[in-house]
């Protein structure tokens, strides 16, 4: 009996799944279908980590779901590969030829998301490495973030970011 439960739960995650590719392929925003796949795999986590018993089957797999929902529509609000390669390519730009405080503005038209970052002064670190700091400003949907970070140029040119020294 118990096998059999597990089953129809696998078909019935199979089924989603399978139902989840269709609608992604519609016009859902990228918050929705992070939200749907969030759930979908959420579930999956959910089953796969419960015990034998049917109902924390059942619990887990909709705290697994509930759970993958919400991180899942956190990610769809974040930047899309477009915003992205923008981003990466105004940090460079600021990181590698920017005067300290002059902003280095970035945009996708086409989601509307818009940043900046502002450089401070290079310095060298105990690797022998030049490093700087920075701020980025992001704004998604007319909310802005902030953040402060630093980035260490590599032997290749580009600049990584660091963790701390």
């Amino acid at each position: 009996m118990q096998k059999s439960q597990n089953m129809q739960k696998k078909q019935w995650l199979k089924i989603a799944v399978i139902a989840g590719l269709g609608l992604s392929l519609t016009a859902c925003t990228q918050e929705e279908q992070g939200s749907f796949w969030g759930a979908i795999v959420g579930g999956l986590v959910g089953s796969a980590v419960a015990g034998d018993n049917p109902h924390d089957q059942d619990f887990a797999i909709l705290l697994g779901a509930a759970v993958g929902s919400e991180v899942g529509r956190s990610q769809g609000r974040k930047l899309d590969e477009a915003d992205a390669i923008a981003q990466y390519a105004a940090q460079q730009q600021a990181l590698e030829e920017g005067s300290s405080g002059e902003r280095y503005d970035w945009s996708n038209p086409d989601t509307g998301t818009s940043g900046y970052y502002e450089p401070e002064p290079a310095y060298k670190n105990p690797y022998n490495e030049f490093c700087r700091e920075y701020t980025q400003t992001v704004v998604i949907g007319g909310e802005e973030e902030k953040a402060y970070g630093k980035a260490c140029r590599q032997v290749d040119g580009s600049w990584k970011i660091a963790d701390d020294e």
